[in-house]
């Protein structure tokens, strides 16, 4: 039998869930950087079809999930998150955007991550537990600076 099931899908859409609860969270903060004495928007974007952002670009990503071994299609789901921070190179030199990264990563590295993903969140997904970092990465590629931050949040899909 084929079809629609209303109780898969919502499943199925863990990724899509998880990375929008990132986003909302992230949109919520406020990061104020210059370039050249010029002040600049900070770009809030999620998904990986980001090649074409206009930059500075903070983009929010939820790659992997892996539902927990508790009853079979309930119960929570370990999501893999990622948030990137790309700046173009010729805007702000190396030590400008590792410190616009470390100020991105402080919103993530924080006692109060869960409450505040759960506060700015609209999605109908609760974070349960996050962090803390895995990963954590910089690289300078196609003169754009990329810093990104790697975790796991463990998520009830509500």
């Amino acid at each position: 039998m084929s079809g629609y099931n209303p109780i898969l899908s919502s499943y199925n859409a863990i990724l899509l869930r998880a990375q929008k609860a990132l986003y909302q969270y992230i949109s919520a903060q406020t990061f104020t950087w210059t370039y050249s004495g010029t002040s600049v928007t900070v770009g809030k974007y999620r998904g990986i079809d980001n090649a074409d952002l206009t930059l500075p670009a903070i983009i929010c990503n939820a790659t992997n999930a892996e539902h927990e071994d508790v009853p079979w299609w309930t119960g929570n789901w370990r999501v893999t998150a990622e948030i990137l921070l790309r700046e173009a190179a010729d805007d702000c030199t190396e030590d400008e955007h590792l410190t616009h990264a470390g100020e991105v990563m402080d919103t993530i590295v924080s006692s109060s991550l869960v409450a505040d993903i759960n506060t700015a969140c609209t999605t109908t997904i609760e974070v349960v537990r996050a962090g803390p970092p895995a990963t954590i990465s910089y690289s300078i590629s196609n003169r754009h600076w990329e810093s990104s931050i790697a975790f796991t949040m463990l998520v009830n899909n509500t």
